[in-house]
């Protein structure tokens, strides 16, 4: 069959899936076009199947479909909101997760989500005898184009009736309901689009209480609203106004209630009396600094205009990034900022090229190799910026090339080979002066991060050296080469002890059954660690027996 699953769960089929389904099932065209959704449009038109037909979730009796097993084209309107044979609920959801019905589930006779199994227990008994009055009428009058008429002579048709819904909706929230169980009115659609079935009951059943005594019914709505605040209030006008441009005939009706003069009133909350607090002192806010400059500052200097250049001219010369990086080489001592009046700051044209020309190295157009900013990120992993790369460069530990004649700093390029060494010096530096990182520890022990985490608790392992991120949450851990090698001497593991001593690793695992030997770090690594002090005496005694 050629259906997409969407149109099933949808219940909205073409001519071409409907003749599809009368070839496989036998059913009358005639009767499938009825149990299809769009004939909804020609009972009710457009307008109320764009707004009042449920397309997009499953409403069901739970004893219905337990009984008869086939979903009603009824309990798909919005204004049907109860079971008037059972007297219960609609049923919009899963009674275990609260996930929404699919009409797969409805036929197979369990929720998609937990499996739940659908049954007459689910049904939630409807106790108000308003709300199933209300729920007659709607079903038997009002869906079958029959107007109905309240206190005052009041006739209402079916489109009359939902706008005067609508309005009264947004009136009602945030409001208790009038009747049953006064709960708190809220939106009729959840924050995924789903419908609550039985906030919708409810919003009839309080339209149908306004409108028995009305408008005195209604003043009573609109005094509880007055107590809303001025925001709220607000933005339930202009839905309202909104709504009432396409019904004059609705328009006629609430003109004779206080809807149209209570715009814009003032809530209560507004005309009580307001307390003067005290105004807070107001924050010093400092001076802001003219240049983020520290060291390297002259003031006065005469110099022909022509050689001076701005801090974001000499980034361009150099390739670099613009002022950022011009004040760290300038606080390093590379370059002298001048300061001249009305706050200009320059730079001498000739220190810069002359700066240039000391740090790019030789010129080689054949040469190729890692970029200068890819050597950048790789030197940032051992606390090398900017500045301490060209310090590098200028201390002859890295070698530099350019592939241009007059290149820039971003056209400089390493040789892979020395960038490699360079690494490998400035590894056994931090190794000196900070220790080991966490990653050589767990290659070097051969343990993973959760046994190291554990030695680090049971003080096996201490790092003397840590390092915080600024948020404070993470940290950088250096291990101290002498402990770790102090604990590798101290623990070894099954094939150390085979070699050592000895002895074969079967009989090894043998002593451990028994007992004779025993792991020394229980629960912390999932290999054997024997303690060499504790296991020499034993394991020599029974290599001389």
């Amino acid at each position: 069959m050629e259906i997409k699953c969407l149109k099933f769960n949808r219940n909205s089929f073409t001519d071409k899936s409907i003749n599809i389904i009368h070839e496989v099932t036998g059913i009358s065209k005639k009767r499938l076009l009825l149990m299809n959704e769009s004939s909804l449009i020609e009972v009710f038109g457009y307008e109320f199947y764009d707004l009042y037909v449920i397309r997009n979730q499953f409403k069901y009796c739970p004893v219905c479909i337990c009984e008869s097993h086939h979903h009603k084209l009824f309990w798909m309107l919005e204004p049907v909101t109860c079971c008037l044979k059972h007297k219960c609920f609609l049923r919009d959801s899963c009674s275990m997760c609260l996930a929404r019905i699919s009409i797969r589930g409805l036929m197979t006779g369990f929720c998609d989500d937990c499996g739940h199994l659908f049954s007459p227990r689910d049904a939630i008994n409807v106790s108000d005898h308003f709300l199933l009055q209300t729920q007659r009428i709607i079903q038997t009058q009002l869906l079958k184009n029959k107007p109905i008429i309240f206190s005052d002579n009041i006739e209402m048709s079916l489109s009359d009736f939902l706008t005067f819904s609508r309005v009264a909706s947004h009136l009602l929230q945030g409001i208790n309901s009038f009747v049953g169980d006064y709960r708190v009115m809220t939106p009729l659609f959840k924050k995924n689009s789903a419908l609550d079935n039985q906030m919708s009951c409810y919003k009839y059943a309080n339209v149908f209480w306004l409108l028995n005594n009305f408008p005195a019914n209604f003043n009573v709505l609109l005094k509880k609203c007055e107590e809303l605040p001025l925001k709220v209030r607000s933005s339930k006008d202009r839905r309202i106004q909104h709504l009432l441009s396409a019904s004059p005939r609705v328009v006629k009706l609430l003109s004779q209630t206080n809807l149209f003069n209570n715009v814009n009133k003032p809530s209560r909350a507004c005309l009580q009396p307001q307390t003067i607090c005290k105004i807070p002192k107001r924050r010093k806010i400092s001076k802001k600094t003219n240049c983020a400059v520290k060291e390297n500052i002259i003031e006065g200097e005469q110099i022909a205009p022509e050689n001076l250049i701005t801090r974001t001219e000499a980034a361009s010369i150099l390739g670099i990034i613009e002022k950022v990086q011009i004040n760290k080489l300038i606080d390093a001592g590379y370059f002298a900022l001048r300061k001249y009046p009305q706050n200009c700051w320059y730079l001498n044209k000739a220190e810069v090229y002359s700066y240039l020309e000391s740090v790019r190295g030789e010129y080689d157009p054949t040469k190729s190799g890692i970029s200068f900013y890819q050597a950048l990120f790789k030197l940032s992993r051992y606390g090398l910026d900017l500045v301490g790369t060209i310090k590098t460069i200028r201390s002859s530990k890295l070698r530099a090339f350019v592939t241009k004649q007059y290149g820039k700093l971003s056209d400089i390029i390493f040789d892979p080979a020395d960038m490699e060494q360079c690494m490998q010096m400035l590894k056994d530096n931090r190794k000196v002066t900070k220790g080991l990182t966490k990653a050589e520890v767990l290659r070097i022990l051969k343990l993973d991060y959760h046994s190291l985490m554990l030695l680090e608790h049971r003080l096996l392992l201490v790092p003397h050296y840590e390092l915080f991120y600024k948020s404070k949450k993470r940290r950088i851990n250096y291990y101290s080469p002498e402990q770790v090698e102090d604990f590798k001497r101290q623990y070894i593991d099954i094939k150390e002890v085979s070699n050592r001593f000895g002895i074969s690793i079967g009989k090894i695992r043998g002593l451990i059954r028994k007992g004779v030997i025993q792991d020394a770090l229980k629960g912390i690594t999932k290999r054997y660690l024997f303690q060499v002090d504790e296991i020499q005496p034993i394991l020599e005694n029974l290599r001389i027996e």
